[in-house]
């Protein structure tokens, strides 16, 4: 019985989310890209803030990230050999550290515990540009036209 109403909701919310992003209002919405840094993934779109580990750049520069996959809304590339050579541009906003991270180690009955905290380096990104982009752009304009 659940499974049945939980199949029926995510089709439901599917069905929602195609045809919003075939309203020509949202053109361009619903192209991203997936980037990687600091030995993880991110879906990113352009105007996105991530949040990544630390890369050593001063707040105002510009940092470029590898691209492992890109959805241009239309199709999907994932060849790595054409995608060798594009980058996803993004802008340091800034350098802070994140969140405590509690690490509490304990043993029953020996008497033993131990707290210790983290808190890791983070760098702060606005995306600024993927690959393709310009292109989704001016078919956009073109069959606008």
């Amino acid at each position: 019985f659940f499974r049945g109403i939980f199949s029926l909701t995510r089709a439901g919310l599917a069905g929602s989310i195609s045809s919003c992003c075939t309203n020509p209002i949202y053109e361009g919405h619903n192209m991203y890209a997936i980037v990687s840094t600091g030995g993880k993934q991110y879906k990113v779109a352009k105007g996105d803030v991530i949040d990544v580990e630390k890369l050593n750049a001063q707040p105002g520069e510009q940092v470029m990230l590898d691209v492992l996959m890109v959805n241009d809304g239309k199709s999907i590339n994932v060849n790595a050999e054409s995608l060798a050579d594009q980058k996803v541009a993004c802008k340091v906003l800034e350098q802070f550290r994140g969140e405590k991270q509690l690490v509490f180690k304990f043993k029953k009955r020996k008497r033993y515990h131990r707290l210790k905290g983290h808190r890791q380096n983070l760098t702060k990104l606005e995306v600024v540009s993927i690959p393709g982009e310009s292109e989704a752009a001016e078919q956009a304009t073109t069959d606008a036209e």
